[in-house]
């Protein structure tokens, strides 16, 4: 009891105490006791203590009340998300082969009533997918669970790659489709890509469906320099349609809100869309805004804010202020002017047929498993330029036979490039897969230009980190500092550390994934451990700043420090991995 203690330490205690009421087994009274000793004069010790009680039974019982209420609503939330990403799974499994396979019907030779049944098909099903899509991103928005990412990307690029993408439809309908860049937006800049490609399709496939005649333009200019090293971005997306009267412009960008047609079921939708952008924008710290006069036409137009990389290395294809786009020729993939091998693992047969005629009409040798374990078995007997991996199959999944290929002992396998295909959408599973080891990912269902791209992007990012015979690791006089120049020990140092590395980083994953502060802190405090004494002082510089976030509670900029410090221990990776190595340091 608080007021025995009180007693015997001389000290104010203060505690809320449980006890049963009489005659009441089932029911519990709780009392505030603070107890306060009293010393008389000449004691050296309390020979009284002074006790009030308040009775606090309600306030408990409310608390009680709320704290399992919470846990019930924490419990429905994950319910709802586990749901989520489980019936966004299980659909695009199968859109993946009703859409890829209609896109390859329609590659060839049909007559032309077969062309337009089959590309209804298609057509109905992209528009079924957008719905998925727009369901799923409004549940993230709406439980608070969107986040950005932040990554250098070619702006120019993606805002042709857009407008290249609606070309045909455009053209469908008898519109033309052009768009202009200000030459002064820089070619690169640090933002979430693919999230601003969804403002874009979301704005221009919504000023096609709503233009019967006339032309679509997209502009682009710059908005306002921030600074040297931000700037702000004005895009405009304006059309000739039927526009939107002045009093439902107020509500347009609210939740399932859609503008009456009367009856014209071609202009139907979920009306997710626009509310989707909106709230994509200003996540990204900008604005959007409409204008528009009924029968008239309408112009969209949204800035967006994007950091400015010191070092601009890539050069724009096509600069010119004024572009209209055409359509593209077919792709071919060839590796190092020889036939693409690729090992494509996927345990559905539909599937699996599905990619084998997407890769063989691009003029790949394609050799296909159906799960993680007979790739790593295939992999010992043949050699590949890459590897396309489900990430869901039997026995072993792709995510496990990715870390066993990149903790491998060979040094050719582990850095074999592996694209990840996945029917999954969440950022937070995409982070995983590419912690993992998996150098990219795309999501089911999978177009052959999709797929193109994918494999053209990681096979040209792998070329480029090839380093020239005449270039050493920047570390590498630190590392040999360290052990008095003793190559034979740093020989033996480095298959040690590139053996346990894989590991970490999968550790790294998992728990970033629960959220587990803890293990988090635990790994990391190893690797720093193993990189500075390895001497690798550009990665350990890194490990700290990714330490200083875990102790700052800065999850949300853990994933990009965990690539940015996978990318430099990648670069040291690729020296000590080509024969000889040894004999290119100068003695």
């Amino acid at each position: 009891h608080p007021s025995f203690v009180a007693l015997r330490t001389g000290e104010v205690v203060n505690n809320v105490v449980m006890g049963v009421l009489k005659d009441q087994a089932d029911d519990y009274l709780w009392l505030n006791i603070t107890a306060v000793p009293q010393l008389s004069p000449g004691e050296k010790t309390p020979s009284q203590v002074f006790t009030t009680m308040e009775d606090v039974t309600d306030r408990k019982r409310m608390e009680a009340g709320l704290n399992e209420a919470k846990k019930e609503a924490e419990a429905a939330n994950a319910a709802k998300s586990r749901f989520l990403a489980n019936i966004s799974h299980e659909i695009r499994t199968p859109m993946n082969v009703i859409i890829g396979m209609t896109e390859l019907v329609l590659d060839s030779e049909l007559c032309s009533e077969h062309k337009e049944y089959v590309g209804m098909i298609r057509d109905s099903a992209a528009s079924l997918l957008d719905m998925i899509n727009d369901i799923l991103d409004f549940s993230k928005i709406e439980a608070h669970r969107l986040e950005l990412i932040k990554i250098q990307f070619d702006l120019h690029r993606e805002v042709k790659k857009v407008a290249s993408a609606y070309t045909i439809l455009a053209k469908s309908k008898g519109l033309k489709l052009s768009y202009s860049i200000d030459e002064q937006i820089p070619i690169n800049v640090i933002g979430d890509p693919a999230r601003l490609n969804q403002i874009l399709v979301n704005l221009i496939g919504n000023a096609i469906k709503f233009t019967e005649k006339g032309e679509i333009i997209i502009s682009i200019r710059l908005d306002e320099p921030v600074d040297e090293n931000n700037i702000a971005v004005l895009f405009s997306i304006s059309d000739t349609g039927i526009g939107i009267p002045a009093e439902k412009i107020d509500w347009l960008f609210e939740v399932f809100n859609q503008m009456d047609f009367s009856g014209i079921y071609k202009y139907e939708g979920t009306g997710l869309g626009l509310a989707i952008a909106k709230n994509l924008v200003e996540l990204m710290g900008g604005s959007i805004k409409v204008a528009s006069i009924e029968n008239r036409g309408s112009i969209f137009y949204f800035s967006v804010p994007f950091q400015v990389p010191e070092i601009q290395e890539l050069t724009a294809e096509d600069n010119s202020s004024a572009q209209t786009v055409e359509d593209g020729g077919a792709n071919q993939l060839s590796f190092q002017g020889k036939l693409f091998k690729i090992l494509l693992a996927e345990d559905k047969p539909m599937n699996r047929r599905l990619a084998t005629l997407m890769l063989e009409k691009m003029g790949c040798l394609v050799v296909t498993v159906n799960d993680g374990k007979e790739v790593l078995e295939k992999l010992k007997a043949e050699r590949f330029d890459l590897i396309l991996m489900d990430v869901q199959m039997p026995k072993i999944d792709g995510l496990e036979a990715t870390v066993m290929i990149r903790n491998s002992n060979d040094p050719v396998l582990r850095e074999i490039p592996i694209i990840a295909m996945t029917a999954y959408s969440a950022q937070e599973d995409q982070e995983r897969f590419l912690l993992a080891g998996m150098n990219y990912f795309i999501s089911k269902p999978i177009g052959s230009e999709e797929l193109y791209n994918a494999i053209n992007q990681v096979m040209t990012e792998r070329k480029a980190m090839k380093i020239e015979d005449s270039v050493l690791p920047r570390d590498l006089p630190d590392m040999l500092n360290r052990i008095d120049g003793n190559i034979e020990l740093l020989a033996e140092l480095v298959e040690m550390f590139f053996e346990d590395y894989p590991l970490d980083i999968y550790k790294l994953t998992e728990a970033l994934e629960h959220k587990n502060i803890k293990n988090l802190q635990l790994v990391i405090h190893g690797l720093k451990g193993e990189l500075g004494n390895m001497g690798m002082t550009t990665a350990y510089k890194i490990a700290c700043e990714l330490d200083n976030l875990v102790k700052a509670g800065k999850l949300e900029d853990v994933p990009a420090m965990i690539r940015e410090l996978i990318t430099e221990v990648k670069i040291m990776e690729i020296f000590f991995a080509q024969p000889g190595w040894q004999n290119r340091i100068d003695h």
